[in-house]
């Protein structure tokens, strides 16, 4: 069941499905997957009489549909009053531009309304976010009445509309298999995958979500290490093609050019580059995450690293996930750069719009090449540059950017263009 495809969910419109396969949700297991971005509370159920105790506070109130009007105000808004009453009282919920509430709310029915209470003037009113009929009042819901998960709304998918899709197969994520070893789930105290899904995506209690993001944090990172130990095990069978040297003349001038930036390193910059720059001259290839926060300045590493290349009269590729990040990085290395006489190029899929914005800049002296790659020692781009024609020589460090996808593939690319490099990942 797992593996069904999305495809066959049953009561979900085409557009949806469509939606779901862009976002990368192909599968019943791929729904179950896709992580909540956050959480609002609604589990504290309000009586009428009692909701100027609850102020700014968020509540869901359950209660007997009574009336449903529409209201047009002066400046063509439509409004949609809604009147609720339980045992201790009634009140007003105001909708605003949601006209099909009239055909989607029946008077007589009992409701779950769920929203944030707020005091205008001397009138107490819930400000409802979301709402649906329940059978019975207390019953947990889909939609109101506990801790709702709140999804990354991309490409028009709403986050009700997920808490209703995935909440239809949650009781499948019981038989979802579990990734990691027994033994290190057991040494750890990690919960189960699938317990530690349906925590995520239907929590009883805002504290049982640690553990939950706990479990699947520690994969995700228990994950990157294995993969990274095993990428550089087969990478550490190779032997790079383009030696890197650190000599005390080419320190002499990392040293003058560290004192020229207008900051100082941090501890952990200088940590850093040492650490990489060791890498640097080994013949074995270097397979490096450089992992901080963005703001954090892995870009100076970076800079510096490529520097010690170029010292070296080695090229360095550096690859950035969008063009507008290529643009970015190209002004950061040229600014500190180009004055050494380092030459900077940018080449990414888009040749005549990068022209375009690089005409339009009057602060780069950038140029855009695909085909004279060799006047350049640091290339910039996105991974149009893995496809290039151009094939530049004496590449002997390639830098890949936070988000772009760097694998097996990748360094197959390379490597069929007689390059092995040294590697340095940045991440976030």
């Amino acid at each position: 069941m797992l593996s069904t495809s999305i495809d066959l969910l049953p009561r979900t419109s085409g557009l949806t499905k469509k939606r779901m396969h862009l976002v990368g949700i192909d599968t019943y297991e791929d729904l179950l997957k896709y992580p909540p971005t956050r959480y609002e509370d609604f589990s504290q159920i309000v009586k009428v009489a009692y909701l100027k105790n609850f102020l700014d506070k968020k509540i869901t109130l359950q209660g007997i549909v009574v009336s449903i009007a529409v209201v047009k105000t002066r400046s063509h808004i439509s409004l949609q009053k809604v009147g609720v009453e339980d045992a201790t009282g009634k009140t007003y919920l105001t909708f605003f531009n949601q006209p099909y509430l009239i055909s989607q709310m029946k008077k007589g029915l009992t409701y779950a309304f769920s929203g944030t209470v707020k005091q205008f003037g001397p009138t107490v009113v819930l400000q409802p976010e979301t709402f649906e009929i329940i059978q019975e009042k207390g019953g947990l819901g889909v939609q109101t009445g506990r801790i709702l998960p709140v999804y990354s709304e991309a490409k028009g998918l709403s986050s009700r509309l997920l808490r209703e899709k995935i909440m239809g197969i949650l009781p499948l994520a019981a038989g979802i298999e579990e990734t990691l070893p027994l033994s290190v789930i057991k040494l750890n105290g990690l919960q189960p995958l699938p317990t530690a899904l349906q925590t995520l995506h239907r929590p009883l209690k805002m504290e049982h979500l640690v553990w939950a993001k706990e479990r699947l944090a520690f994969e995700e990172l228990f994950l990157l290490q294995l993969s990274t130990a095993l990428i550089k095990k087969n990478w550490g069978e190779y032997t790079v093609g383009e030696r890197i040297t650190h000599t005390k003349s080419q320190d002499k001038k990392i040293q003058s050019l560290i004192a020229s930036l207008p900051f100082q390193l941090t501890p952990d910059q200088q940590a850093a580059f040492t650490d990489i720059s060791s890498d640097l001259v080994k013949e074995k290839p270097m397979n490096r995450f450089l992992q901080g926060d963005v703001g954090s300045g892995k870009t100076v590493v970076a800079v510096l690293a490529a520097y010690l290349t170029y010292l070296s009269g080695k090229r360095t590729l550096y690859m950035a996930p969008t063009e507008i990040l290529v643009m970015q990085h190209a002004e950061t290395f040229k600014g500190i750069l180009s004055p050494l006489g380092v030459k900077i190029g940018i080449q990414t899929g888009s040749k005549k719009e990068l022209k375009k914005r690089l005409a339009l800049s009057s602060s780069t002296s950038l140029t855009v090449n695909e085909v004279e790659g060799e006047e350049f020692d640091i290339v910039i781009g996105t991974h149009a540059l893995l496809s290039s024609p151009v094939i530049v020589s004496h590449v002997a460090l390639v830098i890949i950017d936070e988000q772009h996808r760097f694998g097996v593939k990748q360094r197959a690319i390379l490597k069929s263009k007689g390059i092995t490099p040294h590697l340095l990942t940045m991440t976030a």
